[in-house]
């Protein structure tokens, strides 16, 4: 959220609504240790009335690698929940919007 421009608890404190995750399926490529570096990197792969589909890569790099390696990938969906009706709701409209200004439109 804080990569779209809103704070992590935007949408909480706003709305009510906050983004527990559905389902997620993680693959492991290759192993990481201690002394290894991570950097994630996040995609949107689905937007649909209620909820997000994201695709995170994470890639590890020692201090010693010239290249990041490939270390998992996982795609998780979130949905959009409304805490006070205690039920999935439609994402909110400003998160809606800031997709489409960016190129993301729902799926």
């Amino acid at each position: 959220m804080e990569n779209l421009g809103f704070s992590t608890m935007y949408f909480q404190k706003i709305h009510r609504i906050s983004f527990p995750r559905r389902a997620a399926h993680f693959e492991y490529v290759s192993p990481v240790s201690p002394e290894n570096l991570i950097n994630l990197r996040t995609k949107i792969k689905k937007v649909g009335t209620t909820s997000l589909t994201l695709l995170h890569t994470f890639y590890k790099k020692s201090r010693t690698d010239e290249k990041p390696i490939l270390a998992a990938k996982a795609e998780v969906t979130i949905v959009a929940y409304d805490d006070r009706l205690h039920e999935k709701t439609e994402l909110p409209r400003k998160l809606v919007d800031t997709l489409k200004a960016l190129g993301i439109q729902k799926s």
